[in-house]
């Protein structure tokens, strides 16, 4: 029997709702089955409902109407926990990971799974890491190429800002594609 503790927190997004709901199955190893997952209410069971009554109902907040908050709580297990982990996706593991990746491109997949197995005790395949470092890896690239889209802004703003400053952007233009090469920026 396992009994799980849910601190009051506000979430904006649906999406951040739902990852939090996942990361709490993944920590104490349970299985979770969305029922409703819509932008204003999510009905959430456990995966095993005819042993386990383990229930959560969330709605948006009526005040606020962008955080959602928790109705109904039946927030007793009485399943096991299951080690294999099948509400783990790629896409949580590349959220999980985003930011070790963006440190360390290099990181190895049997390192990522290394990790899991001793945080959380869970086994998940290679194929899942290799998929979730590609997704990881597409967020960043994305992120990246947002920032150097920005360069030119940032050009355009910082003597506008600071008088007197010195910037120099220099990028190269093969095949028609511009191609960031430095920056010179002097106060």
């Amino acid at each position: 029997m396992v009994n799980c503790r849910f601190i009051f927190v506000e979430i904006y997004s649906h999406y951040k709702k739902k990852h939090a709901i996942k990361s709490h199955a993944v920590a104490y190893q349970l299985v979770y089955t969305f029922l409703k997952s819509e932008s204003n209410r999510l009905l959430v069971v456990c995966g095993y409902p005819d042993i386990c009554k383990w229930r959560l109902w969330a709605t948006n907040n009526m005040s606020t109407k962008e955080s959602f908050q928790i109705k109904i709580l039946n927030n007793k297990h009485t399943c096991v926990r299951d080690y294999n982990a099948e509400i783990i996706t790629s896409s949580c593991l590349a959220t999980e990971y985003a930011r070790n990746l963006r440190d360390n491109h290099a990181m190895k997949l049997k390192e990522m799974q290394a990790d899991v197995k001793e945080t959380y005790g869970i086994s998940v395949t290679l194929n899942q890491y290799f998929r979730a470092k590609q997704k990881a890896m597409r967020e960043i690239e994305r992120d990246l190429e947002h920032h150097y889209a920005m360069l030119f802004s940032y050009v355009e703003e910082i003597p506008q800002k600071n008088p007197g400053s010195r910037v120099v952007i220099d990028v190269a233009n093969p095949k028609g594609a511009i191609k960031f090469k430095r920056i010179y920026v002097c106060f």
